[in-house]
């Protein structure tokens, strides 16, 4: 049963996404951050890695409809990208050029600064790409250092509803997840 289960589901896939794809150009949204250059070490003990893209996004609501997956609304949603992953001295070095050059691209690219913690060697960004007009958002990015616990970056492609962001898990903890709380108010 499962076989021919997961069979369908590559075919659905294998279906709509090709449909999607023509439609959408992930790569130039405004509220994309390439996060390639972010590498996982081999080494880290705690991992957490998703990579949602607009073509899951695009079979869940032609699909299912939201709610009856128990999901929440996720009709401005066109992809999610996580990667936490648990850091050393060593590691945390490496990774503070590509921050640095990850945040002078969102302030060139005009991205709002929602949150900015810097305590000691602990780094906290929270910003958001705003359409011009500013009625929606295009994305929301989050990178976070502790170099003697984790490090955490997630970009959320899409018209983010703040308040939600409260519920979802995007496996991030300590100081990024508590300056988030607080950016959207909980």
């Amino acid at each position: 049963m499962i076989p021919r289960t997961l069979n369908f589901i590559g075919a659905l896939v294998f279906l709509a996404v090709p449909a999607f794809a023509q439609d959408f150009d992930l790569i130039n949204h405004p509220g994309y951050v390439n996060l390639e250059d972010i590498k996982i070490p081999d080494e880290a003990v705690n991992v957490t890695e998703v990579s949602i893209g607009p073509e899951l996004f695009q079979m869940i609501r032609n699909f299912s409809g939201n709610e009856a997956v128990g999901m929440p609304k996720l009709d401005g949603f066109m992809n999610i990208q996580v990667k936490t992953f648990s850091v050393n001295e060593k590691v945390a070095r490496e990774l503070r050029p590509r921050m640095e050059k990850l945040e002078a691209r969102l302030r060139r690219e005009n991205w709002v600064p929602l949150v900015r913690v810097r305590s000691g060697e602990v780094v906290t960004n929270i910003s958001v790409k705003y359409s011009k007009d500013s009625k929606k958002t295009h994305g929301l990015f989050i990178m976070s250092l502790d170099p003697q616990d984790e490090a955490a970056f997630v970009n959320i492609v899409g018209n983010v509803d703040m308040n939600m962001l409260r519920n979802m898990n995007l496996g991030i903890q300590g100081s990024a997840l508590d300056s988030l709380k607080k950016a959207v108010g909980d």
